[in-house]
């Protein structure tokens, strides 16, 4: 009966999400009411980020079928980027703010953590730069979990107070690398990195999806 009830709350819940408009979040409000007279005894409301399990309510994808453990074997996340050729490395994903081009080259796994690495060109004048690794730069995983960035480099430039800064000369190319810990063991791609900056006093987030990783886990 238990089963049944649960079946059914999922049923009616996936029916109400699908008349949402599609974004990167679900607003979703939980009430608890006493089954005497069906007041709210206690409600709580939460922006959920849009993970496959969300996905596989709102019936917009079947769900994976599997034997047993978790995650499913052989890499059959829904959405997972192709693996690039053996011998070849993923392509770079660009993106723009401020006129400054960010090149996202590679986002290697080893341990617990994340290392990507980047290549900043300011195509305006030379201004100062900033890069906030005090929780507001993240990434999230293929099952919403996130992952702050702790540590990383733009330049020469290290952080210091949690802020990355340095000098963003006009037209030349600036390497940096971002580090994120205590990232599953079983992610298989980044769903969302978020890159939060400042470039001649101007704030504004930087973000890459579906990216591929590489190395052992």
């Amino acid at each position: 009966m238990a089963q049944l009830k649960s079946d059914i709350f999922l049923q009616e819940l996936g029916s109400e999400l699908r008349k949402l408009p599609m974004s990167d979040t679900v607003r979703m409000t939980i009430k608890a009411l006493d089954t005497e007279d069906a007041h709210v005894v206690a409600a709580v409301s939460r922006n959920l980020l849009m993970t496959r399990g969300l996905e596989v309510i709102m019936g917009q994808v079947p769900p994976v079928t599997q034997t047993q453990g978790y995650p499913p074997a052989d890499n059959a996340s829904v959405g997972t980027p192709p693996a690039p050729p053996a011998g070849q490395t993923p392509a770079p994903m660009v993106t723009e703010g401020e006129q400054v081009t960010f090149e996202l080259k590679s986002c290697v796994y080893s341990g617990s953590s994340v290392k990507c690495d980047l290549i900043f060109t300011n195509k305006g004048d030379d201004r100062a730069s900033e890069i906030d690794v005090r929780g507001r730069t993240k990434l999230f995983d293929d099952q919403g979990r996130e992952s702050l960035a702790n540590d990383g480099k733009v330049g020469s430039h290290t952080p210091g107070w949690g802020i990355i800064g340095s000098e963003l000369v006009s037209g030349v190319p600036t390497r940096a690398q971002l580090v994120f810990e205590k990232v599953a063991p079983d992610i298989s791609f980044i769903s969302k990195l978020e890159i939060s900056c400042n470039v001649g006093g101007k704030d504004f987030f930087v973000s890459f999806r579906k990216v591929p990783l590489s190395g052992r886990r």
